[in-house]
This record gives structure tokens, C-alpha cells and sequence, in this order.
């Protein structure tokens, strides 16, 4: 059976919206994020909810496919849904914003057949003893995970013609059935257990 690996390149959001200067009148959190689709591109428009703690926020991806939502309640499981309602809608739960920092979201949106192999490209830089783990693997009878590689820095190139300093984690998902899942991703270091990611990933998984 042949495979249709489709590439999920996402920008390294610590360089794209790090620069972005918010003040925080509490230790509110906030989360920034940046979504892609199958190829690479942004996706502008898309609605993103987070639910829970104190507030209920709305913020759209902007042309560059970015977002932001402010003044998060800190340190509690919040639930994240991209275009809720729709047939493409995703979402992840547990979520949590550092008190008075930020939580980076990578967000890509891929899409096969049963039988293809998708995957998802995301910065990483193991020299730092980061590396990204599955947090939530979804819906099993529509994508499984089925391995992960680190490319090489020559091979890191993202969209915006920038090489990371790691390279790029290459997370690989079969599809088994049809339907959507959303799989989440943290970035952590493996020792240690008690600390909240600052970043994670979610690939959002469109079957047919």
C-alpha cells in the first residue's frame, strides 16, 4: 500500500508573536497561537474558543493565521475548540496558561484518505532536553499516531524561509477511519513531571 505524506510546516511561534507586548493588570495568562493548513499556509478566519476557569474567549486567526486570547485564568484545565460546530471543528482539554504568561499553541489542520499516512512538522530543539510528547491521541478509529523523526537542520525550513535552531520534530498519524480527530501535543522535557508545558501542538485530522 502506498503512503501520501502530507507536510504540516508550522512557524516557531516564539519568534513570529514573542515580540508582542501585553500587560497584565493580575497574573492573568494568555494563549498566542498560529494555525496552518495541509500545505503550510495560513489559515485566516478560523474561530477559536477556550471555555473554563472564569471566562469564556473568542479570538479569529488574522491573515497570517494568528491569534491571541487574553486575560486567562491561571493555573486551571481550560478547553480549546477551533470552529466549533463545524465539520472541520477540533478542540483539546486541559490546557493551562502559566499565571501572568503565555501558552503557545501550534494548531495544523490535515486532511487524507483512509489508508494515507499524514503528518505534522513542528519546531524542536532537543539540545535543550525539550521534546514533544502526545498529550491527548484523539479519536482512535479515525488516526493513530505511528512514530516520529527529527529532521535535520538543512531539512528545517519553515514557510517563512527561517531554520530553526533544532529542527523540526516529524510526527507521523495513519488513517484509519473516517471522521475528525484532534491529537495534542506538549513540549516538555521528560524529567519533569510537575510542570506545565509553555508550548503544545494540536493537529487537527479530516479523514474521508
Amino acid at each position: 500500500m502506498s503512503y501520501r505524506f502530507i507536510s504540516c510546516c508550522v512557524v516557531a511561534l516564539m519568534l513570529s508573536l514573542s515580540s508582542v507586548g501585553v500587560g497584565f493588570a493580575s497574573e492573568d495568562g494568555q494563549i498566542m497561537g498560529f494555525i496552518v493548513d495541509s500545505a503550510g499556509r495560513p489559515v485566516p478566519n478560523v474561530t477559536v474558543k477556550v471555555v473554563g476557569g472564569e471566562k469564556e474567549l473568542t479570538a479569529m486567526s488574522d491573515r497570517k493565521g494568528e491569534f491571541v486570547l487574553r486575560d486567562l485564568s491561571p493555573d486551571v484545565p481550560l478547553s480549546v475548540l477551533w470552529d466549533e460546530g463545524k465539520a472541520s471543528s477540533g478542540k483539546v482539554e486541559g490546557v493551562r496558561v502559566p499565571p501572568g504568561g503565555t501558552l503557545f499553541v501550534m494548531t495544523g489542520y490535515l486532511s487524507g484518505e483512509v489508508g494515507e499516512t499524514l503528518s505534522f512538522r513542528i519546531p524542536s530543539n532537543p539540545t535543550t532536553g525539550y521534546s514533544w510528547a502526545i498529550a491527548d491521541r484523539g479519536n482512535p478509529s479515525v488516526a493513530v499516531p505511528v512514530g516520529n523523526l527529527m529532521e535535520s537542520r538543512d531539512e528545517a525550513k519553515d514557510p517563512r524561509g527561517n531554520v530553526g535552531a533544532g529542527g523540526n520534530e516529524l510526527w507521523l498519524f495513519r488513517c484509519v477511519g473516517p471522521g475528525n480527530s484532534s491529537v495534542g501535543l506538549s513540549y516538555v522535557r521528560p524529567w519533569e513531571t510537575d510542570v506545565q508545558p509553555s508550548r503544545v501542538a494540536v493537529a487537527i485530522l479530516s479523514v474521508r
